[in-house]
């Protein structure tokens, strides 16, 4: 009889450590597993973070290529105010533009790209009737570019007597000499 009590003994015994070491492997994998998912968990958190800085960025940029294209027309413009030193025609083609919309001839006397500060030296003759060189004037003040007269004259280069029997009077013809100093010039090396 003894025999038979220690075989349930040990069935016991044995169902019991075998029950404590399934217990301690399902404690032992779900504290990994809870690990595993707690830095899986933390990486992604990382991940999501960087991820809304991406989009942050890349809506930045957006933005930024957004307002780059709406400023092209205007950074266009902005450049037509200032004189290319490697190209200097258009400014003279727009000098000369002016002069042919008042009726007045135009002469460059000299151009000259000074250094400390960068400016352009220009030397002008025109003719034409006193209100020609008047509007001519006003055209060239009002041209986009930062200038100022170093020197100027104005004469009368011919005039005519008047003649009683004419309703219409001849024009005289004046002459304007100005040395410009060219501020808004651009590539100066």
């Amino acid at each position: 009889m003894r025999h038979t009590n220690l075989k349930p003994f040990r069935v016991t015994n044995l169902a019991f450590w075998l029950g404590l070491l399934g217990m301690l492997l399902a404690i032992g994998a779900y504290l990994y597993l809870f690990n595993t998912v707690k830095k899986v968990g933390e990486h992604i958190s990382v991940l999501q973070e960087e991820t809304n800085t991406l989009q942050a960025q890349e809506s930045e940029v957006g933005e930024l290529k957004k307002n780059l294209a709406n400023t092209q027309a205007s950074q266009q413009k902005l450049t037509s105010y200032f004189i290319d030193a490697n190209n200097i025609i258009p400014f003279l083609e727009t000098i000369e533009g002016y002069g042919r919309a008042t009726n007045v001839t135009v002469k460059f006397n000299s151009v000259d790209i000074k250094h400390s500060p960068n400016s352009l030296a220009v030397s002008i003759t025109s003719n034409g009737t006193f209100a020609n060189i008047y509007r001519f004037l006003a055209l060239l003040e009002a041209a986009p570019y930062e200038f100022s007269i170093r020197d100027s004259s104005l004469q009368l280069t011919s005039s005519l007597a008047p003649d009683p029997s004419l309703k219409i009077q001849p024009a005289t013809n004046w002459e304007l000499g100005m040395d410009l100093s060219i501020l808004s010039i651009s590539g100066v090396n």
